[in-house]
């Protein structure tokens, strides 16, 4: 059994932060203690659209048991300040959406 996704971090919109220009990433956490960060992009100014556009192909392979147990959990993402490769300067939670199963059933 396995299960196949693309996650793809688009843009923001509405940071507000201290400092300009300052290198922003998105971080985002998948159970089992993965966790993936997106390239830094340097924002200029607090009303601009910061865009990635980068995409993640993940595919998790399990017996039928860990693959629904994969499901039921979340995903968190958050914004990150500073070098993604450390520990955030700052961060602020952006999103947390319910199981992969809700988003499965949504988007596929």
């Amino acid at each position: 059994h396995s299960l196949k996704f693309e996650v793809k971090i688009v843009e923001a919109r509405n940071v507000e932060h201290k400092s300009s220009p300052t290198a922003l990433f998105v971080r985002f956490y998948l159970y089992a203690g993965i966790e993936l960060n997106t390239a830094e992009i340097c924002s200029r100014s607090d009303n601009e659209v910061i865009t990635w556009n980068q995409s993640f192909d993940l595919e998790c392979q399990g017996n039928e048991t860990a693959v629904k147990e994969l499901k039921q959990q979340r995903v968190v993402f958050k914004i990150g300040v500073g070098v993604a490769e450390e520990r955030f300067l700052g961060n602020r939670l952006l999103s947390q959406i319910g199981s992969w199963k809700i988003v499965i059933s949504q988007y596929c």
